[in-house]
This record gives C-alpha cells, sequence and structure tokens, in this order.
C-alpha cells in the first residue's frame, strides 16, 4: 500500500512539479493569422466612399462629373478622366486626392488613415466589386461628345 501510494506521488510530481502551473494552464499554440479578405467595391468600399464624400459625389451630387455612389459612376471616372486603375493606386486618382488629403476640400469628415489605406489596398488588390472585375474603361457618353461638336 505504501509503495503505491509513493508511486502515485512520484508520478503526480513528476508530472506536475511544485512552482509549475498546471499543465491546463498553458495557453494554446496560436493559429496563424488569417489574411483579412478582400474588400470588395459594393459592401467594403461603396459605403465608406458613401459617408466620406457622399455630399458632393453621390446621391445625384456628382460634382466634378464624378459620382462614387454607384460602379458604374466610378467605373465612368470624372471629368479629368479615370479615378480608379485597378492594381495601380500610385496611379488611381481617387487614392492620389485621399492620401494628399485634398478632398473633401473643406476637410469636414475627410477619411481616417485607416479608411485611406482600406481604400488604397483596394485598389491594389484589383479594385474587386461582386462581379469580380473592374471594368475602368470610360463609356463616352452625350455629355462627352456634345462640348467638342459645339466647339467645332
Amino acid at each position: 500500500m505504501r509503495l503505491a501510494l509513493s508511486i502515485t506521488l512520484l508520478i503526480a510530481l513528476a508530472a506536475n512539479p511544485p512552482g509549475w502551473p498546471n499543465a491546463g494552464t498553458f495557453a494554446a499554440e496560436p493559429k496563424p493569422e488569417q489574411a483579412p479578405a478582400p474588400a470588395i467595391y459594393e459592401t467594403d468600399i461603396r459605403p465608406l466612399l458613401i459617408a466620406r464624400c457622399g455630399r458632393c459625389h453621390a446621391n445625384g451630387k456628382n460634382k466634378g462629373q464624378l459620382d462614387l455612389g454607384s460602379l458604374a459612376g466610378l467605373q465612368k471616372g470624372s471629368e479629368s478622366g479615370a479615378v480608379v486603375v485597378p492594381g495601380q493606386p500610385d496611379k488611381s486618382l481617387l487614392a492620389e486626392v485621399l492620401a494628399e488629403g485634398t478632398m473633401p476640400p473643406d476637410g469636414k469628415d475627410r477619411p481616417t488613415r485607416s479608411e485611406v489605406a482600406r481604400i488604397t489596398e483596394w485598389i491594389r488588390s484589383g479594385a474587386r466589386t461582386r462581379a469580380g472585375t473592374f471594368d475602368s474603361t470610360a463609356q463616352l457618353t452625350q455629355e462627352d461628345v456634345l462640348p467638342i461638336l459645339f466647339t467645332r
């Protein structure tokens, strides 16, 4: 009996020496961090653009002929041309004016650094949409052609 008790005590001490934390208190192995899912215009970027730029560029207000509230408007660009060049934030006017802090010009509701980084990363990763692709080829409309015809 004494021998069995001594062996049990020895096993218990070997498994959990005094001063050591219990085996159950060790933290689990950290799981490898998963990269966040790429942003999509309709669910991640559009609400942000409407919140920060919508006073002038959404809901029927299209200053500079820029509508950031719709995918078609964003793909069309502005009077200055394309505002998003998928995969190239350094050539995208939208990323440029947000990073510089020149938009909005009055400084109201300016996007935070993390929001600008999110938009820039969206452009860098290909400007994904629900359809999967962003078509930045501007479609000509009568607003594009008529001024040219009237000057001739």
